[in-house]
């Protein structure tokens, strides 16, 4: 149950991403039910640079912290 309700919270603060982030931030951290693949490792399989999934990386978890400063703020004004 735990477990469910924390797949379900991921998942919708990965919907602000668009789906090469939400592909490269799954890939990268392991999320798909699968190990953490390296930057190298992300681009081969995207066809992009691993400097270019770095920068794509970097702006999906910049957009993932808005997200989560912005339910926490949400939470405790609540």
């Amino acid at each position: 149950m735990i477990e469910e309700t924390i797949h379900e919270e991921l998942e919708s603060m990965l919907d602000v991403l668009d789906e090469r982030e939400k592909e490269i931030i799954k890939m990268r951290y392991g999320l798909n039910g699968e190990e953490s693949r390296t930057l190298e490792e992300v681009g081969e399989k995207l066809g992009i640079s691993r400097e270019r999934v770095r920068q794509l990386e970097q702006r999906a978890l910049k957009k993932l912290k808005a997200v989560a400063l912005k339910k926490h703020l949400k939470d405790f004004l609540s």
